[in-house]
């Protein structure tokens, strides 16, 4: 996705709000979007974006979990460059 960065909390702000729009028609509610066009596309673009960060995630796992592996241990070696586990 080129463009606009997306943060991590408006995506994860995203994906909560299609959670719970989930939720209620799981219930069987009835949901009408009276949000603007624009707000509809810019909510769609933070769930994209944040598919494509868990997409990324995915295929950068083993790096990723190196990565805080590493500085766990640095955190726990009291060093104080590593971040919270």
């Amino acid at each position: 996705m080129s463009g606009e960065r997306i943060s991590i909390g408006q995506q994860l702000e995203a994906v909560r709000f299609a959670a719970e729009r989930q939720a209620l028609l799981n219930t069987g509610a009835r949901v009408k979007d009276e949000r603007p066009e624009s707000v509809r596309d810019y909510e769609l673009q933070r769930l994209l974006a944040a598919v494509e960060t868990l997409t990324w995630l995915k295929a950068n796992a083993e790096t990723v979990r190196a990565a805080h592996q590493a500085l766990r241990a640095q955190h726990e070696a009291g060093d104080g460059k590593g971040g919270e586990a």
